[in-house]
């Protein structure tokens, strides 16, 4: 499916932040249709991608994408990295919308795997400070 899509680009047409949203959706549609070994596949690959290209617009997505697939294998510290590393560059790089991502996902790793809801709570209200 990937290959299909890049059909649609020239070869002189540099192509690398579009495989990273090709695989990214790729991820999605997959989850969307309960196969999580080919939905874990497709982030990781987005993901490679991103970090290789240095796509920093769309890297923290990616990093809170496979720190999902970590959280839900039971990988507390792995897991926790990838999000603090996606909040970091969203901060870093201004990207407010993905800012509010990580933190969100923060707040809810923090419920899981640490039962710390003042915590939680703490970077939810700040999510939405900063959504507003």
């Amino acid at each position: 499916m990937s290959k299909e899509a890049l059909l649609g680009f020239s070869e002189n047409e540099d192509t690398t932040t579009y495989l990273g949203i090709i695989y990214n959706s790729l991820g999605i549609a997959y989850s969307k249709l309960n196969l999580p070994d080919s939905s874990e596949y497709f982030h990781r690959k987005a993901l490679e991608e991103r970090i290789q290209t240095k796509d920093f617009r769309y890297l923290p997505v990616s990093l809170i994408k496979v720190a999902d697939i970590e959280a839900a294998k039971g990988n507390k510290s792995e897991s926790k990295s990838l999000y603090d590393r996606a909040f970091f560059l969203a901060d870093s790089t201004g990207n407010r919308q993905e800012e509010v991502m990580a933190l969100l996902a923060i707040g809810k790793w923090k419920m899981n795997f640490e039962k710390n809801f003042n915590d939680a709570e703490s970077d939810y209200l700040k999510a939405e400070s900063i959504a507003k």
